[in-house]
């Protein structure tokens, strides 16, 4: 049951990225480029590792 929670958590995280990304949230566009310099990431050749990082910190907060 608790592999079945963390999977939705797992999909809800990224349905609220891809969101986040549409509506170009200021905030949002801000983190990446935190983790980008943090993670010495480029913000558009490694956005998928970027999005994959952010969407892990997401999950963490969110872990019960």
């Amino acid at each position: 049951m608790s592999n079945h929670i963390n999977d939705r958590i797992w999909e809800e995280i990224w349905e609220e990225i891809e969101y986040l990304e549409d509506c170009s949230d200021r905030e949002f566009s801000e983190k990446i480029i935190d983790v980008s310099l943090s993670e010495d990431l480029h913000p558009d050749d490694d956005r998928e590792e970027i999005l994959d990082i952010i969407a892990q910190e997401m999950m963490d907060d969110r872990a019960v």
